[in-house]
């Protein structure tokens, strides 16, 4: 189970209570650039698809705008509103979001950070009475080689 101390109450917060923008964060920045499942967590078939090496996953985070792009094989996959950003997450809607939580209501995603180069995703309702009961499996940061 994932414990987030500091954070839990703005991550169960309605969106009501969230200013109309966001200030420059840490995660703003460091949602930027290319992900992937980590390799030492992830199933061969979960590798197939989303790989550092020939698949990567590329965020782009609009911070004017407080839109987050994300891209996969070059086509863009999704878009979706930052309602929420802190030094060490995210909290994002997803444009014509259709799937819905427990609680009826279209999903809601924190991109909480581990670290700079480390993320999973948090459902909101996944919070439950204060704790974090689920997340995706962690996603790494793709670190490309520089050709000199």
């Amino acid at each position: 189970m994932l414990k987030l101390c500091g954070v839990l109450a703005i991550l169960i917060m309605p969106m009501s209570t969230y200013a109309q923008t966001a200030s420059p964060t840490k995660a703003l920045d460091w949602a930027n650039g290319e992900w992937a499942f980590d390799p030492e967590q992830a199933t061969e078939e979960q590798m197939k698809s989303f790989n550092c090496k020939s698949n990567p996953m590329s965020v782009n985070i609009n911070q004017q705008g407080l839109v987050y792009t994300s891209t996969q094989m070059g086509d863009v996959t999704s878009k979706a509103k930052i309602l929420f950003a802190t030094d060490t997450f995210l909290k994002i809607q997803y444009e014509n979001e259709e799937r819905l939580m427990d609680n009826g209501k279209p999903h809601v995603w924190i991109m909480y950070f581990v670290d700079r180069d480390h993320f999973v995703w948090i459902r909101e309702d996944w919070i439950k009475d204060g704790d974090i009961t689920g997340s995706t499996q962690m996603r790494i940061r793709c670190q490309r080689l520089e050709i000199s």
